[in-house]
């Protein structure tokens, strides 16, 4: 309804972040240029991964590795702002 504010997940803008997770892991989702990747980070292992969402819809194959280090700098940020605060230990 026109009242509820927020906006349509069905119709999203074509670039966009979305950060998700809970108290032990968490993801980001970032569209940019048309180009969609993921990044997770699993607290109580310290486990981080990339995948090339476009490339590898079903994230199996971990780029993490060869993923841009400014990119997952700024992912690893984004998990900050939202993060539980056992999440402090985030590199």
């Amino acid at each position: 309804p026109d009242s509820w504010t927020g906006m349509s997940l069905l119709d999203p803008p074509a670039d966009r972040t979305l950060v998700i997770g809970d108290s032990r892991c968490g993801a980001v989702v970032d569209r940019r240029d048309g180009h969609t990747t993921k990044y997770i980070r699993c607290v109580p292992t310290g486990r981080e991964e990339f995948y090339d969402l476009d490339a590898d819809p079903g994230e199996r194959h971990d780029n993490i590795a060869s993923a841009d280090p400014a990119l997952l700098s700024r992912f690893r940020a984004a998990l900050l702002q939202v993060a539980p605060p056992a999440w402090t230990t985030v590199n």
